[in-house]
């Protein structure tokens, strides 16, 4: 066989070049894909460039008001996220919390903006009893009787609409200018009184320890792709709102609303003892969302948050909703409630950092309510790498919110509200 020339090898050296060329381009551009989709980028924004920020348009009042209990540390953004998004004034019921928690809201009810009530108990609910007899089924009785009592005190004040939401929920709205509140609004000009939202679970990635520089919003932008999945195996109802007057051409009454209709719909129980009114008004929840169209404009983001938070939180939750297995008493699954499935709610690589866009706005109102810098955490439990023992007081520690960086060093990222890296002389 005769040798190949050299023209020939030459051209088989550059295919082969040309080739190599094009796998390594399209690994860079594969890794740029992933990089930009990873949760260890976190694409956060930067605040000096300025941003739109929202404006309700509605004058339609609404509340929202969800038990809490040892939430120190992420009050302050939870409370700014839903003033942002509207809500006219937040009931949180506090659920003996032994840490800081209302220090931290301290500048919020001075406000006006948020309540507190701590002096209900379980006793004074006078829970029916089937549910007395069960420790989740009181645990879901106990919530649903707060939010009535939250309910009834909005129609005293007037207010129309109320959305059951808890600590760790984030509702966004489809349309990036839109409020909940006007999103909401919207929802329910079709004549229902009742709108419910799906759910989308961001896990902890890539944080072990909470994030002490970072909104809650910022630092988990990974989530399962499936909506109304925590994981793999375990799925979620959609959480409501209602409209507390219900539509004109009903005769839906918002007793009826605020007594039969809680976080999953109108489910006609009647959690009082010696109570018959649900069970008697029933056929009223075919009405509640039955009459009218239907129009699906926003979503909820349930954050995991971090290992560090599960384990602090371990010592005090009573329930875990949907982690009970066919045959497991509720005491039982609630005690079971451990590290293997905070690992499976560990899951998803979808990234979505759709909340980003609110990131900004949030701070600025944490600055201008509670007169402190929008980088500052609120808390003394929080010990952070690669600042172990430092405690938030520490002035050379940084805050749960970031802050600038000293002056003669310089943020990684390039901009001074952010800390991604080891900083220090250029």
């Amino acid at each position: 066989m005769r040798e190949a020339g050299p023209c020939l090898r030459f051209g088989l050296v550059r295919a082969l070049l040309f080739a190599l060329y094009s796998i390594a381009r399209l690994s860079a551009d594969k890794l740029k894909d992933f990089n930009e989709k990873s949760p260890y980028n976190q694409n956060l924004p930067d605040c000096r460039a300025g941003f739109p920020e929202l404006r309700k348009n509605t004058t339609e009042k609404a509340l929202i008001c969800p038990m809490f209990r040892d939430e120190e540390g992420f009050l302050s953004e939870w409370v700014a996220y839903y003033q942002m998004h509207g809500f006219d004034h937040i009931i949180l019921y506090n659920d003996n919390s032994v840490d800081q928690s209302l220090d931290e809201l301290e500048p919020w009810i001075k406000s006006g903006f948020v309540s507190v009530r701590s002096n209900w108990t379980t006793d004074a609910l006078r829970v029916a009893g089937p549910f007395v007899r069960d420790p989740f089924k009181l645990a879901m009785a106990t919530k649903a009787l707060l939010e009535t009592d939250c309910k009834l005190q909005a129609i005293k004040w007037g207010f129309r609409y109320f959305m059951s939401l808890d600590i760790d929920e984030y509702v966004v709205p489809d349309s990036d200018s839109q409020t909940v509140v006007d999103a909401l609004h919207e929802a329910f000009k079709l004549g229902r009184s009742q709108y419910c939202s799906n759910k989308l679970n961001f896990q902890s990635t890539p944080h072990i320890l909470e994030p002490v520089n970072l909104l809650t919003i910022e630092a988990y932008q990974t989530r399962m792709r499936e909506s109304r999945r925590m994981n793999y195996y375990t799925t979620v109802m959609p959480k409501c709102a209602y409209a507390l007057s219900g539509p004109k051409h009903t005769n839906i009454s918002g007793e009826f609303i605020a007594k039969c209709c809680h976080f999953h719909g109108c489910q006609g129980h009647d959690y009082i003892a010696g109570s018959k009114f649900c069970s008697n008004n029933f056929k009223s929840e075919w009405a509640v969302f039955s009459s009218g169209g239907w129009k699906s404009n926003m979503r909820i983001n349930h954050y995991s948050r971090s290992l560090e938070k599960f384990a602090l939180k371990t010592k005090t939750w009573k329930t875990a909703t949907g982690e009970t297995k066919a045959g497991e008493k509720s005491d039982e699954a609630s005690r079971n409630y451990d590290l293997s499935k905070f690992f499976q709610r560990s899951v998803g690589w979808y990234h979505d950092p759709s909340a980003l866009r609110y990131s900004c706005q949030v701070r600025k109102l944490i600055a201008d309510v509670t007169g402190q810098s929008p980088y500052h955490r609120p808390g003394t439990q929080w010990f952070r790498n690669p600042e172990f023992g430092r405690k938030v007081g520490d002035p050379d520690k940084r805050g749960r919110y970031g802050r600038p960086s000293p002056e003669g060093f310089r943020f990684s990222d390039g901009n001074p509200f952010h800390y991604v890296g080891s900083y220090g002389p250029e």
